[in-house]
């Protein structure tokens, strides 16, 4: 439901942007399976990350969350170390 977040591209002047419009995002698809999970939350908030200054931050990240046991390891703490 409702628009995704808008592209961000690295620039950290708009981070803070970006987190609330992620956290809204999450907010308003609370009731959606999977949208609860700390993995699948970093997993969509990578997928909006793009450009040429963040490619290899956000290729390790992905890397990262593929080697975690879906089940062990999705804790809160991995969205909270994103943010």
């Amino acid at each position: 439901m409702g628009e995704l977040p808008n592209v961000f591209n690295g620039d950290r002047t708009k981070a803070e942007s970006f987190l609330d419009q992620l956290n809204h995002y999450f907010l308003l698809n609370l009731d959606i399976l999977g949208f609860n999970s700390p993995i699948k939350k970093v997993a969509l908030a990578i997928t909006l990350i793009k450009g040429p200054e963040v490619t290899g931050w956000t290729r390790a990240l992905g890397e990262l969350l593929r080697a975690l046991d879906p089940i062990h390891d999705n804790v809160p703490v991995l969205w909270e170390h994103f943010k």
